[in-house]
């Protein structure tokens, strides 16, 4: 089974049974608070800024910043994935603010400098980071 065949399945079983609502992020974290905390300290106040999730997976990153009055769009290797952070972003309230696409992490479709801010959580692992960069002036 491929990656992507994995993360389609991975999304059907969050379709059916995962929590949709993201309030606390530690629900979503295995572990790495800390790392997730850091993270917000160094990137400050999302309100109004235009943010990639890099590697959305489930959605709940993209959503937790929409919360906090982000733009955010996001791509994933998995289609089914995009219907799972699709709901998860309409029942928090903040469909309006994410768009999330299937894409390859080396192969990226956004015209250069499209973002503000590029975040993502436990994804450089999957990709091939030579292939796999953004380039930005922000």
């Amino acid at each position: 089974m491929g990656e992507e065949e994995f993360y389609d399945s991975v999304a059907q079983r969050l379709l059916s049974t995962e929590d949709l609502i993201v309030q606390e992020p530690a629900r979503f974290l295995a572990g790495s608070m800390d790392a997730f905390r850091c993270m917000m300290e160094k990137i400050g106040p999302v309100n109004g800024k235009k943010v990639l999730d890099y590697g959305y997976g489930s959605g709940w990153l993209g959503v937790y910043l929409a919360k906090q009055e982000a733009q955010v769009e996001g791509f994933d290797i998995s289609g089914k994935l995009i219907e799972v952070a699709s709901l998860r972003a309409e029942v928090n309230g903040v469909s309006h603010s994410c768009k999330f696409r299937k894409m390859m992490a080396e192969d990226l479709e956004y015209p250069d400098q499209s973002f503000e801010l590029v975040v993502g959580i436990s994804i450089l692992y999957h990709v091939e980071l030579g292939r796999a960069t953004y380039h930005s002036s922000v």
